[in-house]
């Protein structure tokens, strides 16, 4: 992708993200989502359009390679048919066991255990 192109697509994300509300409910769904999630930033847009804005392809390449290139993952889910969940158990503990895999039962579990990335969802939607 050229730089051009780059730049294209990043200004049509900025437009779309620095939009203003077109009704009361748009505005009171947004303030909502920040009350909701704890964030209270009321200039979520412009924190938003300064990180598109900071954004370079380099940014996106690096990000992109180190997720799927340098340090690749696989994420699971295991679910048990009835009657068969001590098979499945069983199976997945010798997977434990023979392959070095990492097993976790909660979400907050999972996070402990990840690298840390830092948090884009909270700027960038």
């Amino acid at each position: 992708m050229s730089e051009e192109k780059f730049d294209k697509i990043r200004a049509g994300c900025v437009a779309r993200v620095t939009e203003k509300e077109k009704n009361l409910n748009e505005k009171f769904d947004n303030d909502l989502e920040e009350i909701l999630s704890h964030s209270y930033r009321w200039n979520r847009k412009q924190l938003q359009e300064d990180s598109l804005k900071a954004l370079t392809k380099q940014h996106v390449l690096d990000f992109f390679n180190s997720i799927f290139f340098e340090n690749p993952r696989t994420l699971e889910f295991h679910q048990y048919a009835p009657g068969r969940k001590e098979e499945g158990v069983e199976f997945r503990n010798q997977r434990i066991q023979n392959e070095g895999l990492i097993f976790v039962n909660t979400y907050d579990e999972l996070k402990s255990k990840c690298d840390k990335f830092e948090d884009l969802e909270a700027v960038i939607p």
